[in-house]
């Protein structure tokens, strides 16, 4: 064994404590990655470097895409691409045109100035592609006068060959009869766990967006950066928008959490912030809520949540809304579900019309049905894999559970006039599980 594979090796096996939930005991209700336990030590030399900048092995100093591009805030006529560059791009535009055929059209936007502070590997020879501190661009555009249900080819003008992608516009709010594909996936480790497997599998190419369910990338893997999850994603940033929500992984350092997260997926929707929004599409409401942060009543969030709700539900076409965040209210087998934010949800999901709630956190999955609502736990899309098994403590939550299985997948989820189905698809392509649950 070469001293670098044996370097690679110590440092995966010292990840694994905190890849998953498998690290809290089963019996702590919010036992898991980044709940009570600190990540590994970083590569050498990582962390701020003050003054750092492109002279510490970043990439060159042009003005092609160094991440994406990736779409988001998806809308029945708009949608915004972004990417980011070294150097504000001469012209930042897009051009875009129907799948189904017609002409071509251009939209132009702005370059905005962002400063890094976090550098990751650095000089580290464990790293291939650092995360390096210094002065980023980033580049969008907004694309408006779109047709409703609608999917688009674009390229980023200067770029087409290298910077290229696809995206879906939202349902109107009446249109109950064209079928919405989604893509559903969390935990994406692609340094690691076979997450180009559960992409292959996925069919990207009928989702119109896919909802990430938190714990984007891996610091604690050891070799993964943010820069190197951009290009080992990319299959994935091309099929459409990405609507994510916060896990703890996106905060493992000092400092990741603006630099990263928000900087780069900030402003995901039109209605809401950096840690929250809400998007609708053919009258099905979606809200991405950050379990990271308070969720009990009389918090902010569950201020806004219940106001946003009943706004909603009065809304020409409504039909029902779905809940997503990172960590998971049920859960059973190497790592139970978290108490606080069942107890915040269950009288949310009680008071209103949600069918389906979904989360990540814990690398396997899982299905449960709680007096009707089914409770989805989707954390398998490349963190290190969690047993299933239910634990003497977690017998009552596991006679809710209905199907449950430790394998990488994702989740093709179509909501049609009358029913929500689900295929829960693994790395090999076989369907693990389905589901179907009535509109309300």
């Amino acid at each position: 064994m070469s001293s670098r594979i044996a370097s690679v090796v110590v440092a995966l096996l010292t990840a694994c404590a905190a890849c998953g939930d498998d690290d809290g005991p089963a019996s702590s209700p919010d036992s898991g990655p980044g709940a009570d336990v600190a990540p590994p030590p970083p590569p050498p030399d990582s962390g701020p470097i003050d003054g750092a900048g492109l002279d510490a092995g970043g990439p060159e100093p042009t003005d092609a895409p160094t991440k994406g591009p990736w779409v988001l805030r998806p809308t029945t006529t708009s949608v915004l691409v972004r990417w980011e560059s070294v150097l504000a791009p001469d012209e930042v535009a897009v051009e875009y045109e129907p799948i189904s055929g017609g002409a071509p059209a251009t939209a132009t936007g702005t370059a905005r100035e962002t400063v890094v502070t976090l550098g990751f590997g650095v000089d580290s020879r464990l790293v291939p592609e650092p995360d390096v501190p210094g002065t980023y661009f980033i580049d969008e555009v907004e694309i408006g006068g779109l047709e409703p249900a609608t999917c688009y080819r674009y390229r980023v003008v200067g770029y087409e060959d290298e910077a290229h992608g696809r995206f879906c516009t939202m349902h109107a709010p009446t249109d109950h009869t064209t079928p919405i594909e989604l893509f559903v996936i969390g935990d994406t480790n692609p340094s690691i766990g076979n997450t180009a497997g559960v992409l292959e599998h996925g069919e990207l190419d009928v989702a119109e967006l896919t909802l990430h369910l938190g714990d984007i990338q891996y610091y604690s893997s050891v070799i993964e950066s943010w820069q190197s999850w951009f290009g080992l994603m990319e299959p994935l940033l091309r099929a459409g928008a990405l609507m994510p929500t916060i896990g703890n992984h996106e905060d493992e350092l000092d400092g990741e959490l603006e630099d990263y997260y928000v900087r780069l997926f900030g402003g995901a929707s039109e209605d809401g912030d950096e840690h929250r929004y809400h998007f609708e599409s053919g009258g099905v409401h979606f809200f991405s809520l950050d379990s990271e942060g308070e969720l009990g009543a009389g918090s902010e969030q569950a201020t806004w949540l219940e106001a946003e709700l009943a706004e909603a539900e009065a809304s020409d076409g409504y039909r029902f809304s779905i809940l997503y965040c990172h960590r998971p209210p049920y859960s059973v087998g190497g790592s139970s579900g978290s108490r606080s934010v069942r107890s915040a949800l269950a009288p949310v999901v009680a008071a209103h019309t949600v069918p389906l709630v979904m989360s990540g956190h814990v690398h396997n999955y899982q299905r449960f049905d709680v007096d009707g609502v089914a409770y989805v736990v989707s954390g398998g899309g490349g963190g290190l894999l969690e047993t299933v098994e239910p634990q003497p403590d977690q017998m009552e939550d596991a006679a809710l559970r209905v199907a449950a299985g430790s394998y990488y997948h994702a989740i093709r989820l179509t909501i049609d006039e009358t029913t929500i189905h689900g295929d829960v698809v693994d790395d090999a392509g076989d369907v693990r599980d389905s589901f179907d649950y009535p509109v309300p």
